[in-house]
């Protein structure tokens, strides 16, 4: 893979959110435009489950 390639298109990232003062950690989908910087990501979460860790 080129180094100096960039990312356009969806994947998945953990983005962390803050709720009056505790942070907790979701999965999201993010979108990443021509430069190769994020733009967007999914308003809900993705789920995460199976039978173990």
């Amino acid at each position: 893979m080129n180094v100096e390639s960039k990312i356009k298109g969806w994947n998945h990232r953990v983005l962390a959110h803050n709720d009056d003062g505790e942070v907790y950690l979701e999965i999201h989908e993010v979108y990443y435009g021509d430069n190769g910087t994020p733009v967007s990501y999914t308003e809900n979460a993705i789920s995460v489950g199976g039978e173990d860790v």
